[in-house]
C-alpha cells in the first residue's frame, strides 16, 4: 500500500512538473529550452544511475508535450538537445 501511495505522489510529482514547464517553455515566458535542460545539469553528472534516469525522464516528459508548433528550428536547438541527452550514460 505504501509503495503505491509513492507511486501515486511521483506521478503526481511529475505531473505538476510537466505541466509547469510546458507553459514556460511555450508559452513565451522567458525560458529557453537551453535554461530547461541545463537546470538539469547537477543530476546530469551525478554518478547515481537512478538520478540521472530521473533527469532523462523528465526531460522527455516535457518535450514530449511540447505543442507541435513548438520552435524547433531554432539554428542551435536541435544540435544543443542531441548533445546534451547524448552525454547520459
Amino acid at each position: 500500500m505504501n509503495e503505491d501511495k509513492k507511486m501515486i505522489a511521483e506521478v503526481d510529482d511529475d505531473l505538476c512538473f510537466v505541466n509547469e514547464w510546458v507553459d514556460k517553455l511555450s508559452h513565451g515566458k522567458s525560458f529557453t529550452l537551453r535554461v530547461f535542460v541545463e537546470s538539469f545539469q547537477s543530476e546530469m553528472k551525478c554518478k547515481d544511475r537512478a538520478k540521472r534516469e530521473s533527469a532523462l525522464k523528465r526531460i522527455c516528459l516535457v518535450i514530449s508535450k511540447l505543442p507541435q508548433n513548438y520552435p524547433w528550428e531554432l539554428p542551435h536547438g536541435r544540435y544543443f538537445l542531441h548533445n546534451k541527452i547524448t552525454k547520459f550514460n
